[in-house]
């Protein structure tokens, strides 16, 4: 395990771009937040021991490495189609994958909690889970729209919304936790491990 590193391919660069496909924003003091999260991140990745430790936690709880199944059935017409039973994992989705990570990543870091927006929700306990698991406070945030069951809300207005309760207050003792790319580090890397 001591050799095992990242899949470069899916790494942004130092400026948090996908070659020319996004990039980063958010509020000021969530991106002091962020960046603190990333320089930590590409510190901790490094580390053979947490590697270890998630890939552990992937194939123990998560049931990772997924099961492909071959749909004979559709594959009839002509293509051979496999499918990858991430509905399989805990949680019942793929967003369990890179939590696991994110809220191994926070504890490393001294967090507290972790913080995160949920649309249609499945995002919002796969983090609750990892973190239930990983002995941190969870605090998730859902539109009122989302609630109703149309989940159109976006990170933005999620962390508008724990702007103007009061969350960046104490910025000091939470992990940020997207589950939809907004050009940083982590959904793709914890995936890629």
């Amino acid at each position: 395990m001591a050799n095992e590193q990242l899949n470069t391919l899916v790494l942004p660069d130092e400026n948090g771009n996908f070659g020319k496909h996004g990039g980063k924003i958010g509020h000021p003091e969530l991106a002091k937040a962020l960046a603190e999260i990333e320089t930590g991140f590409r510190n901790i990745i490094k580390d053979a021991d947490f590697i270890s430790e998630m890939k552990r936690l992937q194939a123990t709880y998560v049931g990772r490495p997924s099961p492909i199944y071959h749909a004979r059935t559709l594959s009839q017409r002509g293509a051979q189609i496999y499918l990858k039973r991430e509905d399989l994992n805990h949680t019942g989705a793929h967003k369990i994958n890179h939590c696991i990570g994110e809220v191994l990543l926070a504890k490393k870091l001294g967090k507290k909690k972790v913080i995160a927006e949920t649309g249609a929700g499945q995002h919002g306990v796969a983090l609750a889970t990892a973190a239930a698991l990983l002995g941190l406070e969870c605090e998730i945030h859902m539109g009122v729209v989302d609630r109703a069951g149309t989940a159109d809300i976006s990170g933005l207005q999620a962390f508008h919304f724990a702007d103007e309760i009061g969350v960046f207050t104490n910025v000091a003792e939470a992990g940020f936790d997207f589950g939809q790319c907004f050009g940083q580090f982590g959904v793709a890397d914890f995936t890629a491990v």
